[in-house]
């Protein structure tokens, strides 16, 4: 979700499925919610998760991101 937004995502289904499968897509909004910095959308999301009243607050939340190339993970909020 890093190195492409919407429009590219779009025209990506349409070369590969179809019109038909970009129809598909308006059921989802259209949206692929691609972000351009990892960090930030993970503590965007850790933000969100300790500020709903769901999550009782006595249940740690933190944030993690996994590098796929090197198989390790490192701490970003927590």
């Amino acid at each position: 979700m890093l190195t492409f937004d919407t429009p590219t995502a779009t025209e990506i289904v349409k070369k590969n499925l179809g019109d038909e499968a970009v129809e598909e897509l308006k059921v989802f909004g259209s949206e692929f919610q691609a972000f351009p910095d990892l960090e930030e959308a993970v503590k965007n999301d850790v933000t969100l998760l300790k500020e709903s009243k769901l999550i009782p607050d006595s249940i740690k939340i933190s944030g993690w991101v996994y590098a796929v190339e090197t198989g390790k993970v490192k701490r970003v909020v927590g």
